[in-house]
């Protein structure tokens, strides 16, 4: 009698929810796994008893690692690639790992990744000294010195001290001190630290205050542009009581545009692209303003006086070379053009008068009679007379000293109040600096005795 003996695939024997009898075979007959288990009456599926392969040796030797205990070192076994994976622990080691390549990445305590070994690259914070050549992008902060050869990009910060050369872009903010000269990507140099000076075809200046606007400096032949015909600006000099402010140094030759100079050049149009000016218009204005307080004007300050330029004629010019135009000054305190003085060519106008102000004049009353000097300081002023009696048809003399009074001056003397109006003769000469020589003469055929009062006004003249 032949011997029966189950066959099936291995899926079906595992599949099987009753275990083989006592002694019972079972044949396995999946291609290329062909094996033959018995049955021992508890074991589903039965016992194997052939073909222990390869595959069985390798999960019985990874048993021994991946269950079996060790210490600081901890295995993974991977059945379907048949691989084997190591995990050391050096927490608790002290020493030296004497090796000559370490392949993997570096974590530290709290994790933070140190060393990725998948990408090759040093990613946390270095605090100790580092020999050697670093090549690549330095991304992070540096503290402490670095001495040598930096090739690469910087593009963070680096705070401390750099010794040496660095190669390459370096894009950011740099804050400390940079010793050293600064060259452009033409090699021209833009600041030279042997002699201290900055060289550059243009300097951009940012906004302060933040905004977008800013401002250029350039250097054309002899000439110093601030700012451009696109983005003009304004230039404030902060300067306090023992400086002298701005100030222009020349040199003359004694001819007529040989000499420092102060231009304002104005025209229509555009500064980019000029026009001609025309009859009235403004030529330039130099404004005088005091600090008030008040937040409601520009700056705080508010307007005082003034000194500007206007055309006068176009039409009268030379050469094209020059305009006439009337020079302008004035009060802003003023609500119209009473109180301007005017300048223009053939001479000068003032709406309200030509004269002195409040504070240039003075008074003085003479003694004794009416041939009794007097002393007077001031440019103008009354001379109150002595009422002393004054005999009909004569002429009395009198010295003003004055130290306004210049040798080629000219005094005006009128009498402008006491005593009767007309029946005097009053004028003044001046026969030298310091004084003049005032006159009085009674005009009419009868005796005067009256306290009239003079009124005398300097004015500068010459003789030459």
């Amino acid at each position: 009698m032949p011997l029966q003996i189950r066959r099936g695939t291995d899926a079906e024997r595992l599949a099987m929810t009753q275990p083989l009898a006592q002694g019972e075979l079972l044949f396995v007959s999946t291609p290329g796994a062909e094996r033959l288990y018995i049955g021992n009456g508890t074991t589903l599926g039965g016992v194997q008893i052939t073909g222990y392969t390869n595959e069985d040796a390798q999960d019985a030797a990874a048993q021994l690692f991946s269950s079996g205990t060790h210490t600081g070192i901890t295995f993974t076994y991977n059945d379907v690639a048949a691989s084997i994976s190591a995990v050391v622990d050096l927490a608790n080691y002290q020493g030296t790992i004497g090796a000559t390549s370490f392949k993997g990445s570096i974590v530290a305590d709290d994790s933070t990744l140190l060393v990725d070994g998948i990408s090759g690259r040093i990613v946390g914070p270095v605090f100790s000294n580092v020999v050697g050549n670093v090549t690549g992008t330095l991304t992070g902060n540096v503290v402490g010195n670095i001495t040598g050869v930096i090739t690469g990009t910087a593009g963070s910060t680096i705070t401390g001290t750099l010794t040496g050369s660095l190669l390459g872009t370096s894009s950011g903010l740099h804050t400390g001190d940079v010793k050293g000269s600064i060259f452009g990507d033409d090699s021209s140099i833009m600041v030279d630290v042997i002699d201290r000076s900055v060289s550059a075809k243009t300097i951009i200046v940012t906004d302060t205050l933040g905004g977008a606007t800013t401002h250029t400096i350039q250097g054309n032949i002899n000439d110093l542009f601030i700012g451009t015909a696109a983005s003009p600006t304004s230039v404030f000099m902060n300067l306090d009581t023992s400086q002298e402010g701005l100030m222009l140094r020349g040199v003359t030759t004694g001819g007529a545009g040989d000499q420092p100079v102060l231009s304002f050049r104005a025209a229509r149009g555009s500064i980019a692209s000029p026009t001609i000016v025309q009859d009235l218009d403004s030529l330039g204005l130099i404004s005088f303003d005091g600090w008030t307080g008040n937040t409601g004007t520009p700056t705080g300050h508010a307007k005082a006086s003034f000194i500007g330029s206007s055309v006068d004629d176009l039409s009268i010019v030379s050469g094209d070379a020059t305009i006439a135009a009337t020079l302008v000054m004035g009060s802003y305190a003023d609500t119209g053009t009473d109180d301007l003085f005017y300048m223009f060519k053939g001479g000068t106008f003032s709406a309200s008068a030509i004269g002195y102000r409040t504070g240039f004049g003075g008074t003085v009353t003479q003694g004794t009679n009416k041939a009794t000097g007097v002393t007077l300081n001031k440019i103008c002023g009354q001379i109150t007379l002595n009422a002393a009696l004054l005999a009909a048809n004569t002429t009395v003399t009198f010295t003003l000293t004055n130290s306004k009074i210049t040798a080629e001056d000219h005094i005006l003397v009128t009498h402008v109040s006491g005593g009767t109006l007309g029946a005097y003769g009053v004028g003044g000469i001046v026969p030298a600096a310091g004084s003049a020589t005032l006159y009085v003469r009674n005009l009419t055929s009868g005796g005067l005795s009256e306290a009239i009062v003079l009124k005398y006004t300097v004015f500068l003249s010459a003789n030459s």
